[in-house]
C-alpha cells in the first residue's frame, strides 16, 4: 500500500527525507523553540474552532455567549482557558525562537527571506491577540482595545484610514466586534498558515543553519528524527503542560460586560 502511494505521490520517500535529514552541529534543545510554536499555532486553531461553534460576535450577545461557554458548555471554560494562555505562550515561543535565531546569526545569506517571513509571522500573531482581546466584549477588553485602537489611529498619514477601518463606525460597537472577529478568526489564521508553510518551506530549502561558529562543527550530526523530534517534542510538551496547568488554576477572567456608554 505504502510503495503504491509512494509511485503516485511520493510522499512516503518525502517524508523519509524529511525525517533522515541531518541537523548542523548535532539535535539541540535550541532548536526546539520553532517546533513549539508551530505547537502552540495548532493548539489555537483546534480551541478557537471549538469556541466558534458557541461564540456570538455582537455587542448584544458577546458577552453572553462567553459566559455561556464558561458557565454551561461540557469543557468550555477549560477550552476557553487554554486558548487565552496559549496565546500568550505562541507570542512568548515565538520571540524566544526570533532571538535564538538572531544570536545564532541565523538570518544571514541566504536565509534572509526565511527572516523577513519570520518577522512578518510574528507582526500577524501580534494582531491575532489584538484582535481576539476584544472578543469576550468584557469591561477590560473594551478598554484596553479602545486604547489599542486610539494608538494605531495617531499614526501620521494613514492613522485615521486605520482608525475608520478598526472601529468601523463612529464608536466601539457591534461593528468593532465583527470587524475583529472576522480580522481574529479568518483574515489572519490564513495569512498566518500560508506563511507558516512559506517559512518551512524555505527553512526545507536552505536547512538548518546550525550553531554560530565559523569552523565545521566537532560534534557528529544528529538525525532530525528521532534526535531532533524528541527535543522538540519534550519542549512543546512541557509548554503545554505549563499552559493547561494556568487554564485549570488561573482560568480565563471575565469581567462586567462592557458599555461604550459609561
Amino acid at each position: 500500500m505504502l510503495n503504491w502511494l509512494d509511485q503516485r505521490t511520493g510522499f512516503v520517500s518525502m517524508t523519509k527525507d524529511f525525517l533522515t535529514e541531518d541537523v548542523p552541529g548535532g539535535a539541540s534543545y535550541w532548536y526546539a523553540f520553532g517546533s513549539a510554536t508551530v505547537f502552540a499555532m495548532m493548539l489555537q486553531i483546534a480551541t478557537g474552532i471549538f469556541l466558534t461553534f458557541y461564540y456570538s460576535p455582537s455587542a448584544a450577545t458577546a458577552w453572553e455567549s462567553t459566559k455561556y461557554i464558561i458557565e454551561k458548555v461540557p469543557a468550555g471554560q477549560l477550552v476557553l482557558s487554554l486558548h487565552y494562555w496559549g496565546a500568550t505562550a505562541m507570542i512568548a515561543f515565538m520571540m524566544m525562537h526570533m532571538l535564538q535565531v538572531l544570536l545564532w546569526g541565523a538570518y544571514k545569506k541566504p536565509r534572509e527571506l526565511q527572516w523577513i517571513v519570520g518577522v512578518i509571522l510574528f507582526i500577524v500573531t501580534l494582531v491575532l491577540g489584538l484582535t481576539g482581546y476584544l472578543l469576550p466584549w468584557d469591561l477590560n477588553a473594551l478598554l484596553a482595545s479602545k486604547v489599542a485602537i486610539q494608538i494605531s489611529g495617531s499614526a501620521p498619514i494613514a492613522g485615521k484610514a486605520v482608525l475608520l477601518f478598526l472601529q468601523d463606525g463612529s464608536g466601539i460597537g457591534t461593528l468593532t466586534i465583527n470587524r475583529f472577529f472576522g480580522i481574529h478568526v479568518w483574515l489572519t489564521p490564513a495569512v498566518l498558515v500560508l506563511l507558516v508553510g512559506m517559512h518551512l518551506a524555505i527553512f526545507r530549502w536552505n536547512g538548518s543553519a546550525g550553531p554560530p561558529i565559523d569552523e565545521m562543527p566537532k560534534l557528529k550530526p544528529g538525525r532530525f528524527w528521532p534526535d531532533q523530534m524528541f527535543m522538540d517534542t519534550v519542549v512543546s510538551f512541557a509548554m503545554f503542560v505549563i499552559v493547561f496547568a494556568l487554564a485549570v488554576f488561573s482560568p480565563a477572567p471575565l469581567d462586567a460586560k462592557a458599555d461604550p456608554n459609561n
